[in-house]
């Protein structure tokens, strides 16, 4: 469900620039990441596994799971960036 949510700001952020497609939707995703990224210090400090130390935390961009989770974390937004971009269709009649 936060998938769809999340895709809104996407949609109107294509509509108001008029750019739309694969293209755009990777460089929405990319200020995602980055938004996301840095936010993540802060959700760490609001779990309570990680906080017990039953669970190590995301940190910055990820970095707390290594090299493959951040890169994964960047694809996993460039990606969805993509398949919103290229499914989103401005002119579409409602």
């Amino acid at each position: 469900m936060l998938s769809v949510l999340i895709a809104v700001p996407y949609a109107l952020l294509m509509q108001r620039t008029r750019q739309t497609g694969p293209g755009a939707g990777s460089q929405l995703g990319i200020l995602h990441w980055l938004i996301v990224g840095l936010v993540l210090p802060g959700l760490d400090r609001m779990n309570p596994m990680v906080r017990s130390g039953q669970m190590p935390a995301l940190r910055i961009f990820a970095s707390g799971y290594g090299p493959v989770t951040m890169a994964l974390f960047l694809a996993g937004h460039l990606v969805y960036g993509a398949v919103v971009g290229a499914v989103h269709d401005p002119d579409r009649q409602k």
